[in-house]
Parts: C-alpha cells; sequence; structure tokens
C-alpha cells in the first residue's frame, strides 16, 4: 500500500470537513488560464488539465479521487491559490443559477432566423451574369472590376482588422456584428459570445452591437447591457 504524505493527510482532513467524505473534489480554477496537473508522486504519470471556467468543475468526473489526492501538482495548485476546494452546495447552487442565466439567454434568442445579407451575394462575381449572343445561354459576366473588389474582400477577411476602428469602436465589436451580418453564427452563439465578453466591450462597443447586429435579440441584450452599465454609473 502506497505510504500517505502530511500533506495528503491534511488535504484529505480538508475534504472530509468540507464534503463529509474524502470521495468528492470539486475545484474552481481562479486563474485566467488553465492549470496542468500531472499525477503520481512525481507527477510523471500522466495528468490532466483543469481549463478556466465561471462554473465549479467535479474533477471526478475527470478521474478517480486518490489520483488528484496523491499529486503533488494538485496541492501546490491548491496552496498557491490558483485551484480552490468548493462545497457540493455551492457546485449545486452554481448550476442552478448557470442553468436559469442560459435559459433567459436562450430566450432572447428565440425567434432570431440567421439571414445571409443580401452584400454578400452580390460581392460573387458569380451573381452577375448576362445572355451570350451566341449560345443564348446565361453566363457570368467577366468585370475586371467587379474582380478586383472581390479580390480586394477576399483579403480582408485573412487579415486581422485593427484593435481600434476609426469610430472607436473595437475590431471585437465589428466582428460580432459582421458574423450576423453573414449569419456564420447562430443567434444563441452571438448572445453567449457578448455575455462572456461583455467585460471587454466599452459603451461605444455595446451600442454598435445594439444598433447594427443583425439579430434583434442579440441588439437587445447589447441595449440591456449598456442600459444597466449606464445607469451603475
Amino acid at each position: 500500500m502506497a505510504e500517505v504524505t502530511v500533506a495528503e493527510e491534511n488535504l484529505k482532513n480538508a475534504m472530509r470537513e468540507l464534503f463529509g467524505d474524502e470521495k468528492t473534489i470539486i475545484v474552481q480554477n481562479l486563474t485566467k488560464g488553465v492549470v496542468p496537473i500531472g499525477f503520481g508522486k512525481n507527477g510523471m504519470d500522466g495528468g490532466a488539465e483543469i481549463v478556466r471556467s465561471t462554473l465549479p468543475v467535479d474533477l471526478g468526473t475527470i478521474a478517480p479521487p486518490d489520483r488528484w489526492l496523491e499529486s503533488p501538482d494538485f496541492r501546490k495548485a491548491l496552496s498557491k491559490h490558483w485551484l480552490r476546494l468548493v462545497s457540493r452546495e455551492e457546485f449545486d447552487y452554481s448550476l442552478q443559477v448557470n442553468a436559469e442565466h442560459e435559459a433567459r439567454l436562450e430566450a432572447l434568442a428565440a425567434g432570431d432566423v440567421p439571414v445571409v445579407k443580401k452584400f454578400d451575394a452580390q460581392i460573387n462575381p458569380l451573381q452577375e451574369r448576362q445572355i451570350n449572343p451566341e449560345t443564348s445561354q446565361l453566363e457570368p459576366t467577366e468585370n475586371p472590376d467587379l474582380a478586383a473588389r472581390v479580390n480586394q474582400y477576399e483579403k480582408s477577411l485573412n487579415s486581422a482588422p485593427p484593435t481600434v476602428l476609426k469610430d472607436g469602436r473595437s475590431a471585437r465589436a465589428e466582428a460580432l456584428v459582421d458574423a450576423t451580418r453573414r449569419a456564420s453564427i447562430a443567434p444563441i452563439d452571438a448572445i453567449r459570445q457578448l455575455d462572456q465578453d461583455a467585460p471587454l466591450y466599452d459603451e461605444t462597443d455595446l451600442a454598435h452591437v445594439a444598433e447594427k447586429a443583425e439579430y434583434p435579440g442579440l441588439r437587445n441584450f447589447a441595449s440591456k447591457l449598456l442600459h444597466d452599465r449606464r445607469n451603475k454609473e
């Protein structure tokens, strides 16, 4: 039987006090990134990564509790406050609050239908056609100017936009609005993205999304965030 270290025993005692046993391990990542954990006494027997999340994580769904308890990396992450132990009651409450929040976001997106804007079709050279007098068939129009505009447009898609655009809005806000115009993002995903990135948006960004986004639910959500932020100030 493997020897139990003092550190392991102390952690088990803390877990028994928090959970009632040492077979439940729920943590929250307090860092801004990933916390890698090596298993085994030397951290060399496989491992796992605890990603950043607003919700606590039940580590028992990733690996057996004993694997975490014996890991020096895991104990170090707790002592450094990269991770914190979360009670079962707090975990269940967090899941309930998140489910209610998710339901509100889905309600905002209900009824929104992605529609590709006409300008996306108009910029495609195959959309401009003419009758070939020799074959009487409708064929693509040879239009050098249009081809040049298409080429410039495609290049703009592959190049990163500036961080701040001319009117003060961020490239992040413009990219979200543009994704709704292209219908390249689902309404609920657009709302979730804004919900997640809201701290990074200033009032100019929120006003831009509220005015220019194609999805009514997203516009309403951006308007609400903007209203709440202005009222706090």
